[in-house]
This record gives structure tokens, sequence and C-alpha cells, in this order.
């Protein structure tokens, strides 16, 4: 998980894309660095975007888009865990 000097120094290396608003190139960006969609989540989250949004953001994203049936299954499976 990313500390929040590393947050910031991401930020600091890509602040353009982040001040005109364009997440998704945010959200390239960051995994391009290694961040996990975790720590994408959290540095949207770290921006004042709140934790369900910051969540959803990712989750709907192009850049993870590639991964998505993987975590909508593995949701469903927790949500199961849940249920018993």
């Amino acid at each position: 998980m990313l500390s929040a000097d590393k947050i910031q120094q991401l930020l600091n290396a890509y602040p353009v894309v982040y001040a005109a608003g364009n997440v998704e190139s945010l959200l390239l960006f960051l995994r391009q660095q290694g961040c996990s969609i975790l720590d994408c989540i959290k540095v949207l989250h770290s921006q004042g975007v709140s934790l369900a949004e910051a969540k959803r953001r990712v989750h709907l994203s192009e850049t993870w888009s590639d991964i998505r049936p993987q975590v909508d299954d593995l949701h469903d499976q927790l949500q199961e865990l849940a249920d018993i």
C-alpha cells in the first residue's frame, strides 16, 4: 500500500493530468508506475474523492477494464461468504 509521501511523489510527477480532471489518464499513469487497484483508490481518496466514488471510478475505468471480470468474480465470492 502506498504511503502518503509516495502518493504525493506520484501526483507531483504527473500534476497536469489530475489538475485537468482527467482521472482516466491519472489511473493509467499510476498503473504504469506499478500501482495496484487499491493504490489507485487510495490516491483518488487522498485527493478528496469519497471512498465509494474512488472505488467506483477505478473499478469502471478503462485502465483496469482488463481485469474487471476477475475483480467482479472475487467480489461475488466474498459476498457469498458474507451471506453464509
